[in-house]
């Protein structure tokens, strides 16, 4: 019964050794939930300059620059109410698009998180962040965009 037992962990070992690695998409969702800790207890400029640390190829100056704008834009929102992940895309296995809902007592923010790997591990390609995003809500009831006349248009 040992040997058997050694034998299945030896066997299992090999498995997952072999063969090519996927992408671990878990990675981006990891360091934006990082990214919201940070958020709500540092702010949002010291959560801005963790993020986009992970790409050695932003600079501290654009860092600094989006960390002071967010901040200064976040304190007329009044108070931090939390977030909610609203979309989740990959483009193959080495670019993942997260979209959030950061919700504030005056009015909600979206914040775009694309993240690249590619081959030596997940960083943050680009980050953007919109006030007046609510309007496409509006564009997805407009009559033309209603599944029973798109029908009648198509046949």
């Amino acid at each position: 019964m040992k040997h058997k037992l050694i034998l299945i962990l030896i066997i299992g070992t090999l498995v997952s050794c072999s063969g090519k690695r996927k992408a671990d998409t878990s990675q981006p969702l990891k360091v934006t939930e990082t990214f919201f800790e940070t958020y709500g207890n540092e702010g949002p400029k010291e959560a801005i300059k963790s993020l986009l640390a992970t790409n050695k190829y932003i600079s501290d100056h654009d860092t600094d620059s989006l960390g002071m704008k967010l901040e200064r834009l976040t304190k007329e929102l009044d108070d931090f109410q939390g977030y909610e992940l609203i979309r989740a895309r990959t483009y193959g296995k080495g670019i993942t698009l997260l979209s959030y809902v950061v919700k504030y007592s005056k009015e909600p923010l979206r914040f775009n998180f694309k993240f690249y790997n590619p081959g030596n591990g997940w960083r943050i390609q680009n980050f953007s962040y919109e006030v007046d995003f609510m309007s496409e809500l509006d564009e997805t009831v407009k009559p033309y965009r209603l599944k029973e006349n798109y029908d009648v248009v198509k046949r």
